[in-house]
């Protein structure tokens, strides 16, 4: 029975350390494993933000095409504007001057 008792710590120890290098083991498993699925989903984020970054540049790329394309238009239709009121201004000025004589 002294030998069963001196001996059964010797197990529990044993068993405990064996148990306790497992667990260790398993630890080292999932954090391997949580580490490659966090490695894949930054590598799944950047992705997602360079796709993101690329279509927002293409969208202000098309919006200032755009904007430039309606500053033109304006620009134009002031520059006709313009001319009319010139060519108005000259009608008128004649026009006055025929009356004036």
């Amino acid at each position: 029975a002294e030998q069963r008792r001196q001996k059964n710590p010797k197990e529990i120890r044993s068993t405990s350390t064996v148990m306790q290098t497992e667990l260790r083991s398993i630890d080292n498993r999932d954090f391997e494993k949580t580490k490659e699925s966090l490695e894949e989903r930054k590598q799944q984020m950047e992705e997602e933000s360079k796709t993101l970054q690329q279509e927002m540049e293409d969208r202000l790329q098309e919006e200032a095409e755009e904007y430039e394309k309606r500053l033109e238009a304006l620009q134009d239709t002031t520059n006709r504007v313009d001319a009319a009121l010139g060519r108005a201004a000259v009608a008128m000025e004649e026009s006055d001057a025929r009356r004036k004589s």
